[in-house]
């Protein structure tokens, strides 16, 4: 990996663990236009709908802290997976965890943020109604 690519992969973790309503464009120095994003929720294309949803977390979501614990740089030179930590919440903090897959194109623009973390066991367990079923179903499998 060159230089060059380091230093990319570096600005866009700071991106994300620095994000916030006022710097959520800051990502358009860092993407290309057509970037994908997925995660359990959200499925979209652009970078308005990547900032949107971004924006949607930090605000819905209350999306406080997000820590890049390690990352990995694939054999294609061109994939980062990067493992992570991330607080939500303001009157019932959570802790979340997970892993992206990001896909840089030959510019060392990210073109792919695919965010892979259990919604079950980490956010919907929690809500009384449906606590008693995710318990039920541990209990059976």
């Amino acid at each position: 990996m060159n230089d060059i690519t380091q230093r990319v992969i570096e600005d866009y973790i700071r991106y994300w663990e620095t994000v916030s309503v006022r710097g959520v464009r800051l990502v358009e120095k860092l993407a290309a236009p057509s970037i994908a994003y997925t995660d359990p929720f959200f499925d979209v294309r652009g970078i308005d709908a990547f900032e949107d949803a971004v924006c949607r977390y930090l605000d819905a979501a209350a999306l406080r802290h997000i820590k890049v614990i390690n990352y990995a740089v694939s054999r294609d030179g061109n994939t980062v997976f990067m493992r992570w930590e991330a607080k939500i919440g303001t009157r019932k903090e959570k802790n979340l965890s997970g892993m992206s897959e990001v896909v840089f194109d030959h510019d060392d623009k990210v073109i792919g943020h695919y965010n892979f973390w259990d919604t079950g066991s980490q956010i919907m367990a929690d809500e009384p109604i449906l606590k008693y079923a995710f318990n039920w179903l541990r209990r059976r499998f």
